[in-house]
């Protein structure tokens, strides 16, 4: 689990089609589903496990990851006043 500060939260929401972009660090571990990314408003050191067991401590500012209800959980940031695009 990684946990960010709604005050680091730059957006989330559906990834838009950015040409040249950076890729997001993938949390979501080959799970099925709609994937989420998050922008952070600054790097952040997150230790994401791989699909081979092995965890590295890197530098972020972009995260994917794959919620069972994403709809309810753009929902429940909205509320909770995270920027959702």
């Amino acid at each position: 689990p990684v946990l960010f500060p709604r005050a680091r939260i730059a957006r989330l929401g559906p990834a838009p089609a950015e040409p040249g972009a950076p890729a997001p660090i993938d949390l979501t571990v080959g799970a099925y589903g709609l994937a989420l990314p998050v922008d952070l408003q600054e790097p952040q050191e997150v230790a994401p496990r791989r699909r081979d067991g092995t965890v590295r401590l890197e530098t972020v500012q972009r995260v994917r990851f794959t919620p069972t209800r994403p709809g309810e959980v753009l929902r429940e940031a909205d509320r909770r006043r995270v920027p959702v695009a």
